[in-house]
């Protein structure tokens, strides 16, 4: 959850907006150590800081999966 916003009771357009702005907050990676990833559902705001670090502990499961299939991809 992202400040108890709960992913698995949104609706579609509510995940595009937080989608969106993931994404927007994700390309800001490249210049900044933290970012600020902010969207509003319904009529409440939310925000929240991540760390380039946290980021990348929360992906690097991921990462290595996706590391090891196109390894043996090739």
């Amino acid at each position: 959850s992202m400040n108890g916003l709960m992913i698995e009771t949104m609706d579609n357009l509510s995940l595009m907006q937080l989608y969106k702005a993931c994404e927007r907050g994700k390309c800001e990676f490249s210049t900044r150590d933290s970012i600020t990833v902010s969207c509003v559902i319904g009529d409440i705001p939310y925000t929240s800081v991540i760390s380039l670090d946290a980021y990348r502990q929360a992906c690097g499961e991921l990462l290595e999966k996706l590391k090891g299939r196109c390894a043996t991809a090739r």
